[in-house]
């Protein structure tokens, strides 16, 4: 009884919505001309060889039709709802394009996003090694200049800070390194602190020759996009998110209007 209730119930939906929702077309009226005879044939065809094998005449006539009605109803709601998705699909299509696009914009801007913050810790600590470095140099050259007027010879250790210089600006990066090692070496080895004093200021100067040469030679390196290049970049992908979100609800509200009005179907 409950199962009897239900496929009613469903049946007066059906129709309900078959005669509110559409607005029937020549060819959609073509269609469904020629579900009622087929109905009316595939009704009459399961109540005399399956449904109702025992009723005969007037009985198996109405029988007949009632499964035709059935068959009909579901025929015309499945052909109504085909005919209804073929003049959906140009809004179905759009938003599917817009999702897609929303999507990658919006995992470019996330990227975006993440480049910048690397780049922004990235020139911080770049800046932070460059004061230090400054500073390191400073102090070596604060170093060599003490060194330099102590004990009243600053004529003699000014002529061998010219001397060692030239010697460092002929030697090439991998000459500097083999002389600093040396130098440390010999400066763990405890000598007099005469001459602990003066591998300290050699070392300063290698120290600054070191970084004269890596600032003649710097080594190459793919240039990447800076912080500002990045932030126009963030504010045209957001223009363009914008943009994008803006057509996906102007598209979003055409279908809900065609799906609020009466259908009309080819």
């Amino acid at each position: 009884m409950w199962f009897l209730a239900i496929v009613l119930g469903a049946l007066v939906v059906a129709v309900f919505r078959l005669t509110t929702r559409y607005h029937y077309g020549p060819r959609s009226r073509r269609l469904l001309a020629a579900e009622v005879a087929g109905s009316l044939l595939l009704g009459l065809g399961l109540s005399r060889w399956w449904l109702f094998v025992s009723a005969t005449g007037v009985y198996l006539i109405l029988a007949g039709l009632a499964v035709s009605v059935v068959v009909f109803i579901l025929a015309a709601l499945t052909t109504a709802e085909v005919l209804r998705k073929s003049r959906q699909r140009v809004f179905d299509e759009r938003l599917f394009a817009l999702q897609a696009q929303e999507q990658t914009l919006t995992a470019e801007l996330n990227k975006a996003n993440r480049m910048m913050q690397a780049e922004m810790r990235r020139e911080e600590v770049a800046g932070s090694d460059a004061r230090a470095q400054e500073g390191r140099l400073a102090s070596d050259r604060q170093r060599i200049e003490t060194w330099k007027h102590a004990s009243g010879t600053a004529r003699i250790r000014s002529l061998k800070i010219e001397e060692w210089e030239g010697e460092f600006r002929a030697l090439d990066p991998a000459g500097l390194d083999a002389r600093q090692t040396a130098l440390e070496a010999e400066r763990s080895g405890k000598p007099d602190p005469e001459r602990v004093a003066q591998i300290e200021v050699l070392l300063a100067l290698v120290n600054i020759a070191q970084d004269s040469v890596l600032m003649a030679s710097p080594v190459p390196v793919v240039p990447e996009p800076g912080v500002r290049d990045l932030v126009r970049r963030r504010r045209e992908l957001e223009g363009e998110l914008a943009g994008v979100r803006a057509e996906l609800g102007n598209w979003q509200r055409r279908l809900s209007d065609f799906l609020a009005k009466e259908i009309v179907l080819d």
